[in-house]
């Protein structure tokens, strides 16, 4: 009787301390707003690095691997873009943001289309300008 008390609290101890791990490292992406990737593609090492002279170039530069990626569909707000992606026929969105220097950042990339909340909560756009890229986005017609 006694082991089998052990053997569960034992079992709900790991399981706490594993949720536990796991909102720490959910809470770390969410304050610093970079390199937050639910696409099923490898970012590099160092995301910092990610940069270009476009959202787009900056989202490339985000990828480890040599994905096959297309731009679909771009609009800008403030110093965020928000870019619809297809990598190897997946379809992606993904926000980058301009430096001072003027070079883009990129930040962030999931499946699917964002909502203005997942921008605002996984990628660190402010709430107004989350909202206003997703109403844009949704009213400009796709380059590809």
């Amino acid at each position: 009787m006694t082991i089998k008390r052990i053997r569960i609290l034992l079992a709900l101890f790991l399981v706490s301390l594993s949720v536990a791990l796991l909102s720490a490292g959910f809470s770390y992406a969410q304050e610093s707003g970079l390199g937050y990737s639910e696409a099923p593609f490898a970012l590099i090492e160092n995301i910092s690095e990610a940069t270009g002279e476009t959202p787009f170039k900056a989202i490339q530069a985000a990828s480890a691997d040599d994905e096959e990626i297309f731009q679909d569909k771009l609009v800008e707000q403030g110093s965020y873009a928000l870019l619809s992606l297809t990598f190897n026929d997946i379809g992606v969105s993904a926000v980058a943001r301009q430096n001072a220097d003027g070079q883009w950042q990129f930040v962030c990339r999931a499946g699917g289309l964002m909502q203005p909340e997942e921008l605002e909560q996984r990628c660190g756009v402010p709430a107004a300008t989350a909202a206003q890229l997703y109403a844009d986005f949704l009213n400009t017609p796709a380059t590809r």
